[in-house]
């Protein structure tokens, strides 16, 4: 894209004139733009074209007797031309309308400003401004990013290209991994050796550096009740349409209650209110009533990092009381180690503060995990390391995630939000597809059966239309 000048080597594209289109991981929007405005921007080299054109046809017109000048015009005339010959105005506007409905908006939302849409939402924008272009090679920087599932099913089923990721970073991460492996399986024979007579201490001492490599475990918690959140009567939303009516919802103890449903529905919202971020417009909302404490890890979670604390200084402040032994093997899990501890988070890239947000995150003392797109911006194995955390993990947690994979392994529990309704289905989130499947095959069959029904309806009238008029005659 031009954006970073390479350090040595050159990046070219095979074709001069090729046209490129990226969607970054910042969406690249403008809260104060409508959607129409915001959608219409991706028509912006395609608009500033047909300026020069009409600057170039007056130009011609006194360009007088400079044949040289005026041969240059037309060249530039005769290009910019066939950028835009399958374009006009009528046909923009038209393409934008299509666009905002395949990406699931309604016409009414066109005249809406970005900021009132979710993060999930303006994702969909960002990706609707880049399809616009019609490019030739489409640049997507981690797109399924605050997608919801049925967006996600419907960028995969248009769309076949992968995500790829720097080869360079890729090789880094799994060179560490395959050397934690064979630390383990050091650790393992060591105390296959020395698990009996007088080498016992040596070997308990070289099971629980074992324990540290396999997984990482957050802090232990408390005695806690039997609830960790209780909503009652719960009225809440930002229009005259309420995102929740009447909502009860009890979330008990050693529960991974896991919160699926579209971008917008409210999700977020919920966290927030759970945390007191917000205040419940009509109902209550309340923590249980023994030592509930609640660790929060938000969406933008990264942004809160003091930028000019070092990586190791960010973790100490987590949890002061944490070994200095669990900090350091925390943070090699994350790909932190040696004098690369000492970095200052401002000199780190969006995936390193990412796996440091989550560090932080893990170190934190809470009974109530609460967290909103938590495998955002995380690798792999860093993603691996959260659901080993959150499996072990004997409190509570409340999840909002996108990521299927990650919801099988760590949700015990699954509610969906969906036009203010929230249907709680009691199981894991094996349980919750099958029976979403049930209620799909079920309105299917309602969906068959009326049409039937509508059809034969429409017979007997054509019937007795037929009828009558041979009476008549």
């Amino acid at each position: 894209m031009g954006q970073v000048l390479a350090d040595t080597g050159e990046v070219h594209r095979a074709r001069g004139n090729s046209r490129v289109a990226l969607l970054s991981q910042e969406f690249g929007v403008k809260p104060e733009n409508t959607l129409r405005k915001e959608l219409s921007s991706g028509f912006a080299s395609v608009v500033q074209a047909m300026k020069r054109q009409q600057e170039i046809e007056h130009e011609l017109e006194s360009v007088g007797d400079d044949l040289d000048r005026m041969g240059e015009l037309l060249d530039e005339l005769t290009a910019l031309a066939a950028a835009t010959s399958d374009l006009e105005l009528d046909t923009m506007g038209r393409k934008i309308e299509q666009m905002a409905t395949q990406l699931g908006f309604e016409m009414e939302d066109l005249d809406r400003l970005v900021a009132s849409f979710s993060g999930g939402w303006q994702m969909r924008i960002g990706l609707g401004k880049a399809l616009l272009q019609e490019p030739d090679v489409l640049l997507l920087d981690e797109p399924t990013n605050h997608l919801d599932v049925a967006a996600i099913a419907w960028l995969e089923s248009n769309y076949t290209a992968y995500l790829s990721q720097k080869v360079e970073s890729v090789a880094q991460h799994w060179e560490a991994h395959e050397k934690q492996q064979r630390e383990i399986s050091r650790q393992k024979d060591l105390i296959a050796r020395l698990g009996a007579g007088a080498q016992s201490g040596r070997a308990s001492a070289a099971a629980k550096v074992l324990q540290h490599l396999q997984k990482f475990l957050f802090p232990q918690v408390d005695h806690m009740g039997q609830t960790a959140v209780e909503i009652k009567g719960l009225r809440h939303g930002y229009s005259s349409t309420p995102l929740f009516d009447n909502l009860n919802l009890t979330i008990g103890r050693g529960e991974r209650l896991a919160l699926v449903g579209p971008n917008g529905a409210g999700k977020s919202t919920l966290l927030r209110l759970v945390m007191g971020r917000e205040e419940a417009q009509e109902g209550v909302v309340t923590l249980g009533k023994h030592s509930v404490v609640p660790n929060y890890y938000e969406q933008n979670q990264a942004e809160a990092l003091d930028p000019d604390l070092t990586i190791m200084q960010t973790v100490e402040r987590a949890n002061p009381d944490a070994r200095m032994d669990d900090i350091k093997a925390l943070l090699g899990r994350m790909m932190f180690s040696g004098p690369a501890v000492e970095k200052k988070v401002e000199c780190l890239s969006g995936g390193e503060k990412a796996r440091l947000a989550l560090a932080v995150f893990m170190l934190t003392k809470g009974t109530l995990l609460v967290l909103d797109e938590p495998t955002n911006h995380l690798d792999i194995l860093s993603k691996e390391m959260l659901e080993e955390a959150l499996q072990s993990f004997q409190g509570d947690a409340v999840i909002v995630s996108h990521d299927r994979y990650f919801l099988r392994r760590v949700a015990t529990r699954v509610a969906t939000i969906k036009d203010g309704v929230v249907t709680d289905y009691q199981g894991d989130y094996e349980y919750f597809l099958s029976k979403n499947a049930e209620e799909a095959a079920i309105m299917e069959g309602k969906r068959l059966e009326q049409k039937k029904l509508k059809d034969m309806t429409t017979k007997a009238k054509s019937k007795r239309t037929k009828t009558s008029r041979r009476v008549n005659l």
